[in-house]
């Protein structure tokens, strides 16, 4: 049975993208809730979950690699001599690194009620998961100041996105009770204090990694170039909402709890304010499930190499 192998790796990519950005973003939740102790930050099944669910698709980029190699169709993917030759290169390199920050959140999980641990543990793992992303693919190529650049930049990116598609999950169904609006304004304000050097670690750390990669030269009828660009509006795109919700719907928030009153039969302002910041947390989480698209599919179909050979 032939196999679109690229396709195959753009989508395992993709998967693997949105199942890693859940820890990193659970952590930085838990790390802006003041209340510790709330259900739906502590649920260690399906944390767990999660760290099996990365691992596999993880494991499985690698065996789709072995099976674009070797051109024998799926059963192809499971060739011993092959895979052992792969986890020698870069690509096995990176795995172990991911295996290992998996582990790592896994020891975090398990002792999730004694936060002695489980901060330096989750972190160790995150920094093991962004160092994953150094040691392979075009990125590799850079040297010094640029790979602590590049670990930099994942933890933001995987901070920011994870954390805004767990508030879609997690603000579901919006509370009607004051204590629970309260909790959640809380939150929010944290997370728009605290989200600010987050996101301005990301800019500037993926604009230093576009210049070292590509300098300042462009071609603008590359694919790769359009892809980009394609990115960078998605991101606008992010920050503009994420604009509105510290600048608009938190104070809207904060305006329902001073003003008991309803905003049609049945629904209170505080509940609708929440509907409102649940219908933007969802435009916010569907462009971080765009972007994340795009950056498997630059990873897979193009890269900076191609552009650079254009260059020249």
């Amino acid at each position: 049975m032939a196999v679109n192998w690229l396709l195959a790796a753009a989508l395992g990519k993709w998967l693997f993208y949105l199942s890693l950005v859940i820890l990193p973003g659970w952590l930085f939740l838990r790390f802006i809730s003041r209340d510790n102790d709330q259900t739906w930050l502590a649920r260690a099944g399906l944390l767990f979950l999660v760290i099996a669910l990365t691992a596999l698709l993880a494991s499985s980029l690698l065996l789709i690699q072995v099976g674009e190699i070797n051109q024998r169709g799926v059963m192809g993917m499971f060739d011993p001599v092959m895979r052992d030759i792969l986890l020698t290169t870069p690509n096995g390199t990176s795995l172990y690194w991911r295996l290992a920050g998996l582990l790592f959140w896994s020891l975090a999980i398990a002792g999730l009620w004694l936060p002695r641990l489980l901060l330096p543990l989750a972190v160790l793992g995150t920094v093991c998961l962004a160092v994953s992303f150094a040691v392979t693919g075009h990125v590799a190529t850079l040297a010094g100041i640029s790979q602590l650049f590049i670990v930099l930049h994942i933890v933001a990116v995987t901070a920011w996105a994870g954390s805004v598609l767990l508030l879609c999950f997690l603000l579901r169904p919006v509370p009607a009770d004051e204590l629970a609006t309260e909790q959640w304004h809380d939150l929010f304000r944290q997370y728009g204090r605290l989200a600010v050097p987050v996101l301005a670690v990301m800019l500037i750390s993926g604009g230093y990694l576009y210049i070292q990669l590509l300098g300042w030269s462009v071609i603008p009828d590359h694919a790769y170039h359009w892809l980009m660009l394609g990115k960078l509006v998605l991101v606008a795109m992010m920050l503009a909402v994420a604009a509105r919700h510290k600048f608009r719907l938190v104070p809207d928030i904060q305006l329902a709890l001073m003003s008991p009153g309803v905003d049609e039969p049945g629904v209170s302002l505080r509940q609708t304010a929440l509907s409102r910041m649940r219908a933007s947390l969802f435009v916010e989480g569907m462009l971080a499930v765009g972007i994340l698209a795009l950056v498997a599919i630059m990873t897979t179909f193009v890269g900076p190499q191609s552009l650079l050979h254009q260059m020249n």
